[in-house]
């Protein structure tokens, strides 16, 4: 919903608090606000920018923009047990050897999706523990996202089995698979 107003925030959560609060006083919170507000940065965007980095949830938008899947905040909470659980197996990675035969398993995998959001969002986590793991893959432009656990598949791989949640209805031929 475009009200035409201009909302400033300093930092993407302030910004998201004042449309949130916005919205709610004009009575028009969308079903899905997180969507809304990623699709509503990526809007902004010029569209260069949005077209390398968005994804957005619209049915109408273009088949090459639309994602197969929204992170959610269950996601969010299943990432932070799963870094708490590595913690608690000792914090190591996997062999490199592992990670390129998780990656390649990915890859091939039909739950290999993008998610929704602008790259910001959706790679966050990926990205900052990539940075402190310094590691890659041979087919890392390959991946994208775990449509049942959220995970960035990128960052996953590398990580012990430990961090995965043993819960989820992963695929038969999946790594994540207990």
């Amino acid at each position: 919903m475009h009200t035409g107003e201009l909302v400033e925030g300093v930092g993407r959560s302030d910004l998201r608090k004042k449309v949130f609060l916005r919205l709610e006083k004009l009575g028009a919170l969308p079903e899905n606000l997180d969507c809304y507000f990623a699709n509503a940065i990526c809007d902004a965007l010029p569209p260069d920018r949005a077209a390398n980095e968005c994804k957005y949830v619209d049915a109408d938008a273009p088949s090459n923009l639309r994602a197969a899947r929204v992170l959610r905040a269950d996601d969010v909470w299943r990432f932070i047990k799963a870094m708490k659980n590595w913690l608690l197996a000792g914090g190591g990675m996997e062999a490199k050897e592992e990670a390129e035969r998780r990656a390649s398993i990915c890859a091939q995998c039909p739950r290999n999706v993008d998610v929704a959001g602008c790259s910001w969002c959706s790679g966050v986590f990926a990205a900052s523990l990539e940075l402190l793991a310094g590691r890659s893959t041979s087919v890392d432009a390959s991946l994208k996202h775990c449509e049942v656990c959220g995970c960035n598949n990128r960052a996953a791989v590398h990580f012990p089995a430990a961090a995965v949640d043993p819960s989820l209805d992963y695929p038969e031929w999946c790594w994540k698979r207990p």
